[in-house]
């Protein structure tokens, strides 16, 4: 073993941001994937309790109710005119469903608004380093003589919110 100011030549690298992200996001879409799957077994007719079902499914996965609904009230609507031939057709018309409302988004940039209070929102999937990046920002904003206001919320899982707070506050 070398042995350098910076650490152990044979130290196993720790993953990088990024890594742990794409990490986050590809378990993400293999365990989605899956509940999909089995809400819409080959064979299974599409009719309105297989929707049913895959609403479950999308708002289990923090898709969020809004943007669920959305979706299968357009599937929903094919499915009631017999446009849906099959499970292969439906998983087609939700992917291009999910898609089109992520494409839609503006492209301009949002301005920094003047004065305040600031607010900051942070989202992103599961171990990706959220409360972690909140508590380091918190830390500098408070080093800077600013007054740091923490809010929680979870759309799946209520008691949650303790948990981030409290692992917020040990940071600090």
């Amino acid at each position: 073993m070398i042995q350098t100011l910076f650490g152990s030549l044979d130290e196993e690298q720790k993953p990088s941001f990024l890594d742990r992200m794409k990490e986050a996001v590809s378990r993400t879409r293999e365990n989605l994937t899956e509940r999909i799957e089995d809400v819409v077994a080959i064979g299974k007719e599409i009719d309105r309790s297989t929707l049913d079902d895959l609403e479950a499914t999308l708002i289990g996965a923090d898709l969020g109710t809004a943007t669920t609904h959305e979706v299968l009230e357009k599937l929903r609507d094919k499915a009631d005119r017999k446009q849906i031939k099959d499970v292969s057709e439906l998983k087609r018309l939700l992917k291009e469903e999910l898609l089109a409302i992520l494409t839609s988004t503006s492209s301009r940039p949002l301005t920094k608004v003047d004065g305040t209070p600031e607010v900051i929102l942070v989202v992103g999937v599961n171990g990706t380093g959220k409360t972690t990046t909140i508590g380091k920002l918190s830390q500098v904003f408070r080093s800077q003589g600013k007054t740091v206001l923490l809010c929680a919320a979870d759309t799946f899982r209520a008691a949650a919110i303790d948990s981030h707070l409290a692992s917020i506050q040990r940071r600090l």
